[in-house]
This record gives C-alpha cells, structure tokens and sequence, in this order.
C-alpha cells in the first residue's frame, strides 16, 4: 500500500475581508510572484443606491445619469493619499463606506493610500421603502400548500384573528409573500374563500418592480453563530460522517469547522480524522481544521422607472490547516465530495429577505497512489461580484480580482507523481428564496515530477504550483428583481471565471540529485495592464532581462499559448555571469470588447517564471473622417473624404454633414446611410461668403466620432 501525505498548513482564502466601514478594509497583500516587479496601483469605487461621488482625482460617479470613472491605475506612492466624497440623493443616507484608510465622523468622505490595489465600497440608502398602491400581504404565519407550481392552497390558526382577518380580505390583484417553508411571492389572479376560513389562490410570477415605487433594499452583515439555522454543532456530510463545528460565542464571526477531534486545547494535533473511500480504490484521511468567515453585501436601488441599482459583493475568509493522506493503488483521481452545509438564517431588508448559505467540498485531481508529503503557507484575496446600474451601457458589470503571496518550503516526492488537493468554500445567496448567484473558489497547491532536460540537467526533478480555480455563477429563471432587468444581457445563466488566468510556480528542486545545483537564472519585468478601446491598432512593449548570477552557462526558452503575445527570441543561453534582454510585445487590435487574461513564462531546467497580461477592452470610439479635396465654384461645391482606420471601418454606418457660417456654430445639412459613399455635392447658400464643411462618422450601437477638421470655403472672397 502506497500514501500520499498533503499537508497544507494556514491557507488563508479571502474573498473582500469586510469588517465594518474602518482601516484595513479590502486592503490587498502585496503579490509574491517570483520574476513580478510591483504594478501600478489600481482603486475600484462601488457605489451602490442613491448617490453619487466625487474625489480629488479623476474618479467620480453620477448617480442620475450612470456617467463617471469608477476605476483608475495610479503610481504607487505610499505618502499620497486620494479623498472621495460623498453625496447622497436628497431623501437618502449614506450607510457605510468599505476599503477605506480610514472615514470621516459624518460618513461623508474616505481616504484611500495608494499602497496596494484597493477596492472601495460605498453604500446609501433611502430612508424609507415607498411602495406602489398594491396590496402586499404577509402569509408567513399562514399554512401553505403549493400545487401545480402556480395554485396556493392557504389556510391558518382561527385564534390568530390577525392572520384569519387578512385571508378573508384578500383578493384577486393582491400580492402575497411568505418566507417560511415554503417561501414565495407571488401575484394573486384568482381566489376562492372557503367557509372555514381559507383559501385557494391562483397566482402568477411577479418582480419587486411590481410593489416598490422607489427606495434602497441594503444588507451588509456579518454572520455570527447566532445566525447559523442549527446549533446542533455539527453538518452531516454527504456520506452520512459529521463534521463538529466548534463552539463559539452567539457573537463570534469565526465558524471552525473539525474534519476531526483535537487532542489538544490549541487543536495542533487531531485523531478520528474524517475518511473518504473513492470508487477508485483510493481511502483520503483529512485531519485538522477549516476556520470561515462571511460578510454578505447587497443592494438593490429603485427609482420612478424601476430597478435602477443592483450590487451582490460577498465578503469570505478562509483559513485551512489541513492534512490529507491518500492511500491506494497508484490510479488517476478526479473527484470533489461534498462535505456539508453552513446554514445560515434570513437575512431581512423590510417585509423581503435573502437566503445564505455556505456550500463546503474537498477536491481531488491528478495521479494518486504516489508518495508525497508538503507544507505551505499561502494569503490569497479574491474579490468576486456583479453589479447592475440601468444608466449604464453595458449595465451589467464584473467585480473580478485575484493577488496572493506564500512561503513555500521543499516537499519531499519519492516518485512520479501529479496531484492536488483543495477545500472549496462556495457562498451562496438566494433573492427570495428565488434566484441568486454563487461562487466557488478552489485555491491550490499542485505538487509534480517530471524528468527535464534543459542546460545540460537531465534528471527527475520536483515542482509545486499554486493556482485558483472558481466562478461566478447566477442562474435567473426569470428576474425577481425586476420587469427592466436584462434577462437578455444575462442569457439565464451567468458566468464568468474568478481570478487571474494563471499558475504560478513556487518551487522547482532535484529529486535524485542529478540537478541538484538550482539554475541562477533571474528574470525582471513587469506584468502587463493594458486598457484600450477596441479597434485601437497599437503594440505594447516591455523588456525583460535575464541575469545569470551562476557559475555556468543556462538555457531558457519561452512559452505562451496567445497568439497576441511575441517575444524578440524564443529561446537562448545566457553565459556565466552575464545578462539579455527579450522583448516581448503584446498586441490586442484584434479583440473585441471585454476582459482577457494571458500568460507567458520564461523556462528554465528547474524554475519557470511566470507573467501575464491583463487587458481590457472597451467600446470602440470612432475616428472621425479625413476630408481630401474639394472643387467649388461660389455657389457649389463638391468634396471627397476618406476613412483610413481599417479596423474601426466595420463600426462604421454612414456620415452627418455639417456646415457652419463662422467656424464654430454647426448645422447638420445632410446624413448619408452608405459608408462606401465617400463624396458629397451642394449649393453654398449664401453664396460668395465663408463657410466651413465638416464631417461626422456614425455607427452601431449609438458610436459617433467627433467632428471631423473643416474645410474652409471662402467662395468669391477668397
């Protein structure tokens, strides 16, 4: 029998730490990435609900009209510092601010440093929900039964004349919402009382847009134990094993999950771990402990045209301090096991509330059956989100970020061997008990040998990764949020990927002693962060050296999958004591609207060095047309022009005409609708006097170009 021991030690998982609206809030860790310089500070503002925001820099948001810059990369500088300003619609509050250094007394401003990549959050809220003349009926103590999906069948205590007075009163039109089980809401389109006092209701689907005319529905919160559905301390998993949650006070943030018993105070050393048997033959053992905590953070703002703001930020730490051994016979595994459920309780915003949840998994992938034995410590922070602002084009919009930083030290791998392990921690939240979304983040640690054969070493050598896996998910059969909401914008299900496109190699070192001396290769440069509009046709340019501190010659070579990305030379050697420069380039005229992520690595015999290239493209903006030549009598006048941008050219629809008397006053005096027209014939009225002829390039989906330079016409006075 062949073991596999994983020890994975303090893997602190965080997705936005939130504690309350002070320091220290969503502050990233410096990046630990071997061969990454530090890059340029990037601050993200989320505002959620009726209000908007100003700053001492270019940030700034307008809450009426959904225009400003919510997002900007500075030079790093640690004595300066940004303010944002607050202010809120009349009738609304500001609630709360997170991610700032630190908040003035009246909520009304944040200081932000420019140390790390920061990402702000400021909230407001109406102070009262103002609802539509409607009648909204609270059935939460009634008892319900559903039939056929649409057909309520309602009936209650008789002593509780409250609840028996309301089932006499309701009618067709009435809106019904209960949050027990099961919970609904829905629109009644037919009812039939019985003698006895109850009812069978007809319903049918409605949103929030139908009751609430205007108002801010705001939750932030952390959960404590007192939030948690059972206090039975412990989850039954999906084996039929228990997890013990330890105890805690009603107040604590901090839920331990045990995947065994400590023998010991501290919890440093466990026994009656939790076992897993897998089809395949392979018995896991996991020992020790998961520490989790969650903030969950929502808003949904709506206006006189319905739902104007939607924001969904969850906020979760993790911490594991785990070991898995794996026995069996050597066989590939790719399996996750669900091992329970934290329950949480609902978390209310008047008469509607959210359901919370924490969905926890272990992860097994790659050749098994092996003998392995590592530890490590690893921070990472993934922030992960969506939000919705009407005003906006497009209006939905991702919050996606992902840095990390570890101290890894040297496993010891006997044999051939690739596998990894991973606790999963997936929150998830439900608008109504309805519809919502859920992320699922699984950072790990990949531990593999491989024989290599670069720079004269051949031998089996050793290499541990760390990556994140994970995504975004919202499944909406149909919107709870609202009529106006983009179901098509959403295709029903939407996902989209957490964290950066890349794995980062922690550690390369020599298994039978033939590679033993590490290369002495070192690579400086950058990652790229590259923001364009589409169709720009522009090259980005970083060198990157590499410096040989060694005693002997090393070969490298380099490698991406993107055809976007090009080195100066694929490969070479870099001699003793020496260094070289490669020039890579990346080229991003061909992409289309939206967020990429591509990687390359500089190789060596024992180490690779990772980069990638972070690049986000944003609607095109049209060139505006050339005028070339003109032949003109004064009273008429024809003249040419031309479009010499051949990527943007495919936006284009047609042209606006304009003329003007004084050079600055322009009247359009012609549209054409075909973009292959490029010439344009008409009377100079008045004639004999100055005039000027300009251009405008229009396209899909609202695009124009600016004015084009005019063409100066001076008839008989010239």
């Amino acid at each position: 029998m062949r073991k596999i021991h994983l020890a994975v030690l303090a893997l602190a998982i965080s997705l936005l730490h939130v504690n309350g609206s002070q320091a220290d809030i969503l502050e990233f860790m410096p990046a630990v990435l071997a061969g990454a310089n530090a890059k340029p500070v990037q601050i993200n503002v989320i505002p959620s609900g009726p209000g908007s925001f100003s700053s001492d820099s270019i940030l700034s948001y307008d809450y009426d009209t959904g225009a400003g810059i919510t997002a900007n990369a500075y030079q790093q500088d640690q004595d300066k510092r940004i303010t944002l300003t607050a202010q809120p619609k009349s009738g609304a509050t500001i609630m709360s601010w997170e991610g700032c250094e630190s908040v003035s007394d009246d909520l009304t401003q944040c200081t932000v440093p420019l140390l790390q990549d920061r990402t702000i959050l400021v909230h407001f809220a109406s102070s009262a929900i103002d609802y539509k003349p409607v009648n909204l009926v609270d059935l939460s103590e009634a008892r319900v039964t559903i039939s056929y999906d649409s057909t309520y069948i309602v009936s209650g205590d008789k002593t509780n004349t409250a609840l028996m007075a309301k089932l006499k009163k309701l009618n067709s039109g009435d809106y019904i919402i209960g949050h027990n089980n099961p919970a609904f809401f829905r629109r009644v389109t037919s009812v039939v009382h019985s003698v006895a006092g109850g009812l069978l209701a007809s319903t049918e689907a409605c949103t929030l847009e139908d009751v609430i005319a205007s108002g801010t529905l705001y939750a932030s919160k952390k959960m404590t134990h007192s939030d948690l559905v059972s206090s039975e301390g412990t989850i039954t998993t999906s084996n039929g094993k228990k997890l013990r949650i330890k105890s805690a006070p009603s107040d604590s943030s901090v839920f331990t999950i045990y995947f065994s018993e400590p023998t010991d105070e501290g919890g440093a050393s466990f026994e009656n771990c939790f076992s897993y048997e897998t089809d395949a033959g392979l018995n896991a053992k996991i020992c020790g402990k998961v520490e989790l905590e969650f903030n969950l953070a929502y808003s949904a703002d709506f206006s006189l045209f319905g739902l104007k703001q939607f924001r969904f930020i969850p906020e979760i730490t993790q911490t594991s301090e785990l070991s898995i051994t794996v026995e069996g016979t050597p066989d590939a595994l790719t399996k996750e096991v669900y091992i329970g459920t934290l329950q949480f309780g609902k978390i209310f915003s008047g008469p509607f509330w959210a359901d919370c949840n924490i969905e926890m998994w272990i992860g097994f992938a790659g050749s098994f059956g092996v003998s392995a034995k590592f530890a490590d410590v690893i921070q990472a922070k993934n922030a992960a989100g969506l939000t919705y602002d009407a005003d906006c084009s497009p209006a939905w919009a991702l919050v996606n970020t992902s840095q990390y930083n570890n101290n890894f030290s040297k496993p010891e791998v006997s044999v051939d061997t690739k596998a990894k392990v991973y606790f999963k921690a997936t929150p998830m939240l439900k608008i109504m008990s309805l519809t919502g979304p859920a992320i699922d983040v699984q950072p790990y640690v990949e531990v593999a040998t491989q024989f290599a054969f670069v720079g004269g070493c051949k031998g089996l050598t050793g290499k541990a990764t760390f990556g994140i896996d994970g995504y975004f998910t919202w499944v909406m059969p149909g919107s709870i949020l609202g009529n106006t909401l983009g179901n098509d914008d959403l295709n029903d299900t939407f996902k989209f990927k957490i964290g950066a496109l890349y794995e980062n190699t922690l550690l390369t070192w020599s298994i039978d002693g033939t590679c033993a001396n590490p290369d002495k290769l070192k690579v400086q440069g950058k990652n790229f962060y590259i923001a364009q509009n589409e169709g720009i046709d522009k090259i980005y340019r970083q060198t990157y050296t590499l410096t040989n501190d060694g005693d002997t010659d090393v070969n490298w070579s380099f490698d991406t999958k993107s055809t976007l990305i090009n080195p100066s030379q694929a490969q070479g050697t870099v001699a003793a004591h020496s260094n070289a420069n490669v020039e890579v380039t990346v080229s991003p005229q061909i992409l289309k609207q939206g967020v990429y992520d591509k990687s390359f690595s500089f190789k060596m015999a024992q180490e690779e060095k990772n980069y990638y290239a972070h690049i986000d493209i944003s609607a095109p903006i049209l060139e505006s047309p050339s005028i070339t030549g003109a032949q003109y009598s004064s009273s008429h006048i024809t003249f040419d022009w031309n479009y010499y941008n051949d990527i943007l050219y495919k936006y284009v629809q047609g042209y606006e005409i304009y003329q003007s008397l004084d050079g600055i006053n322009y009247t359009q005096i012609a549209i054409i609708s075909d973009k292959a027209v490029h010439s344009y014939s008409t009377n100079i009225i008045p004639p004999g006097v100055e005039h000027w002829y300009a251009l405008v390039a229009y396209g899909t989906n609202g695009l124009r170009s600016e004015r084009s330079s005019p063409l100066t016409i001076f008839g008989e006075n010239k």
